[in-house]
């Protein structure tokens, strides 16, 4: 399965596999040390985001854009390998490994493909769809998310006496 996606720095389309995407997606996306269930997980949401982002897009010459800001971050091959350095080869083939054992696996409501949505940490809580989007998206609801609190980066302290 092929994808094509737009370069938001060129305005060019790369037209490239699914598979090949994908890597990309997670290389951007999550460390490479993590656990290689998470980065499972995380090709899965990639995944089911390019099918839906896909569809939503079918009126376009492109089917998602390489942008963080507007779909999912994503570098190619020689961007992950300058980011990891000497442990390039390692992190390519346990991240090559961890897509392939989930290939063609996505996440539905009703027969679809769901817009998958994620993020690094929500503050304890999630919102509603309706709430964010303004569109109700039965499977995007509010919920705990207390493993946020956990998270090393999720609060800091700084101490400041009354003059400063």
């Amino acid at each position: 399965m092929a994808i094509t996606v737009l370069n938001s720095e060129t305005g060019e389309n790369m037209e490239m596999s699914m598979s090949d995407y994908i890597f990309g997606v997670v290389s951007a996306e999550m460390p490479a040390e993590y656990h290689v269930e998470s980065l499972k997980a995380q090709a899965v949401a990639a995944y089911t985001y390019a099918l839906y982002k896909s569809k939503e897009n079918a009126d376009k010459p492109y089917d998602i854009t390489d942008s963080f800001s507007s779909d999912q971050h994503y570098i190619n091959y020689e961007k992950a390998c300058e980011k990891w350095g000497e442990n390039a080869n390692k992190y390519t083939e346990k991240i090559k490994n961890a897509i392939k054992s989930v290939e063609g696996e996505y996440i539905s409501f009703s027969g679809e493909p769901i817009l998958a949505l994620y993020h690094a940490i929500s503050g304890g809580k999630t919102e509603n769809a309706v709430d964010v989007f303004s569109v109700e998206l039965p499977y995007l609801v509010s919920c705990d998310s207390i493993g946020d609190l956990l998270e090393n980066d999720y609060s800091t302290t700084l101490n400041l006496t009354a003059e400063q």
